[in-house]
């Protein structure tokens, strides 16, 4: 009897659980509110707002697809916002699926509810939609009055939409958004665009440098 158990057991299938998590970052650190970042030539910046949609979330292993969350709204100063999934199933050899952003269906559904609300300050208007990605801070490069960064970057509509699918695998359990290398590089220039508020052609840009910025644990 006891040999039988044995055996069951051995051959019971293992699962792995974790806790599926989006975190914005600075290097290696978590970006909090109230703290100052510095950058190349001594440029700093403190963050007031930084959001982000993420959607249809989808964890695929061969032909088992598994939906984990429809739509997420992070806020770096919530950190109970970026927690995806409570108990998440890792699937070792599996795919994780999401857009980064919301794409055309969710901006015109006009289902205006939980992370959709316009009481977020993600939306704009019928006809542009949702704000994909938000970052309001003080940089010292930048050009505006009161050092102000102010990028909402939205837009479903082509050419210039700017909801982007992204591919990892599903056996990380924190999947974060890395922006020091985007002021170290360039590709965010403070003292050259300091303000994109409108659908177009600089969002659309931008978006696609974040996507690219996406890592995971």
């Amino acid at each position: 009897m006891i040999k039988g158990f044995f055996f069951l057991c051995f051959f019971l299938p293992q699962f792995v659980y974790a806790q599926l998590t989006f975190e914005f970052r600075w290097g290696n650190q978590r970006i909090v509110p109230d703290q100052v970042y510095t950058y190349a030539d001594n440029q700093s910046i403190l963050f007031e707002e930084l959001k982000v949609y993420l959607s249809d979330i989808y964890e695929v292993e061969d032909k088992d697809r598994t939906k984990i969350s429809d739509v997420c709204l992070v806020s770096f100063d919530d950190s109970l916002s970026g927690i995806i999934k409570d108990t998440f199933d890792v699937k070792e050899k599996g795919k994780l699926f999401f857009t980064f952003g919301l794409d055309s269906s969710y901006h015109v559904n006009m289902n205006y509810e939980g992370a959709l609300d316009p009481v977020h300050g993600m939306y704009w208007a019928w006809n542009t939609g949702y704000i994909q990605f938000k970052l309001v801070g003080r940089c010292s490069a930048s050009t505006n009055k009161n050092k102000l960064l102010d990028y909402h970057l939205g837009g479903y509509l082509k050419p210039h939409q700017t909801s982007i699918k992204i591919e990892t695998a599903s056996h990380t359990s924190t999947i974060y958004l890395d922006l020091l290398p985007l002021f170290e590089q360039g590709i965010i220039q403070p003292n050259v665009l300091s303000s994109i508020v409108i659908p177009g052609k600089e969002a659309n840009k931008l978006m696609k440098s974040l996507s690219r910025a996406i890592g995971y644990d």
